[in-house]
């Protein structure tokens, strides 16, 4: 333990007491005092040599996040939306019914390439075995004094397919592949036409104004450096070994990006992934997607807010993101290192901005970003195209 300086000051009832933690003061008599300091309140009472000393509370420290150790993931409480399939609405309910069909709809072309490629080409093989062009394997004959079983497994491995005229052979090749192509061809027709859903959006020129501007916002959020989703998220008492952290986070890299979901032809729309579920911002409303369903919130139905968190962050550190100060992996409370660990690393504090998107539906997701002011236009500009989106939609 390093020097350290602890002078007090009387004044009557009332104690100053000077330690490098800061100023301290008490009141009371000899016995029993009130105390508040650096650490917190408390009362301690006692005399000759046996006392008893109890906090009252201590101050909070500054907010800040960090990832949780491996060790205290399963606690965390998740932040995951709800049930997909109950995220609807009276006005996209034939929508939804038609999106689930062909999401959960099985294509033919794949399932009948698997089984028609490999027949085709077994008889493409016994064809050239009777032509001679690939000879055919003869074990050699059994040894004396053997298994029956052995005997009749190794006659019917000598049984020469050749009997059979080659041009038969030949002529089954040709006829399957021939006509494989046609069943192909109408399978893969099959599968676009009837998995396939075709959104048309006819926007009035307002409208359109503004679903550009939506965009326009989201590829500000979606340029930064990075761009995470949140899984999980809790506060935590043991800030000392969290780099003064009282709030943990795990979370994961994700790219937004103007796509369009699976089997569905139309416009690139803004797209976030978002761990089990992936969102989709059409200009009427947004789709949600998951591995069994498709949901639906409308724009106002859906609470859209940003936040400024305090990150520390202990791996890279992205280039457009603003550094505001370093702290402790293992800190004390006056903010400085805890000398009882070895290699207790510096970590830069950033600021980030934060992207919560929920609904009465049960929409619930959480994204951070490296850039503050991209989170805070999104938001902004949602909540304003939440009161002003006015689309007239045609689906076939």
């Amino acid at each position: 333990m390093g020097f350290y300086i602890r002078k007090g000051f009387n004044f009557g009832p009332l104690r100053l007491n000077l330690s490098r933690s800061g100023l301290g003061a008490s009141f009371g008599v000899t016995g029993a005092r009130v105390g508040v300091g650096p650490r917190g309140s408390y009362i301690q009472l006692g005399r000759g040599g046996l006392y008893y000393r109890q906090s009252l509370g201590s101050p909070e420290p500054v907010r800040r996040l960090t990832r949780p150790p491996a060790t205290d993931l399963e606690s965390l409480p998740e932040i995951e939306s709800g049930d997909v399939g109950q995220m609807s609405d009276d006005s996209s309910a034939a929508l939804l019914a038609e999106l689930n069909r062909v999401h959960r709809r099985w294509d033919l072309f794949p399932l009948l390439l698997v089984l028609l490629l490999p027949a085709i080409a077994i008889l493409t093989v016994m064809a050239c075995h009777s032509f001679g062009v690939i000879p055919w394997p003869v074990p050699e004959a059994p040894p004396a004094r053997v298994p029956i079983a052995d005997v009749l497994r190794d006659r019917l491995a000598a049984a020469d397919p050749a009997r059979i005229p080659p041009s038969w052979w030949a002529a089954a090749a040709v006829s399957g592949f021939l006509l494989s192509i046609p069943v192909l061809l109408w399978a893969r027709t099959r599968d676009v036409t009837r998995g396939t859903v075709v959104l048309r959006y006819d926007l009035e020129a307002e409208a359109e104004a503004d679903f550009a501007r939506l965009k326009e916002a989201f590829c500000s959020f979606a340029y930064a450096d990075a761009v995470w989703h949140v899984q999980a998220q809790g506060g935590t008492r043991n800030w000392k070994r969290n780099a003064g952290a009282n709030t943990l986070v795990e979370r994961k890299t994700t790219r937004p990006r103007l796509s369009q979901p699976h089997r569905v032809d139309g416009v690139a729309v803004p797209t976030l992934p978002a761990g089990r579920q992936t969102l989709y911002f059409f200009p009427d409303r947004v789709l949600v997607y998951d591995h069994a369903n498709v949901g639906a919130v409308a724009y106002q139905d859906m609470d859209a807010h940003a936040a400024t968190v305090r990150f520390t962050e202990e791996g890279d550190v992205p280039g457009d993101t603003q550094v505001v100060g370093s702290t402790w992996r293992y800190v004390n409370r006056d903010g400085g290192p805890d000398r009882r660990f070895r290699n207790n690393q510096e970590i830069p504090t950033v600021i980030y901005g934060e992207l919560r998107l929920q609904s009465g539906s049960g929409l619930d997701e959480l994204f951070q970003c490296s850039r503050p002011a991209a989170a805070s236009e999104l938001v902004e500009v949602l909540t304003r195209y939440s009161r002003s989106a006015r689309v007239s939609r045609s689906s076939h």
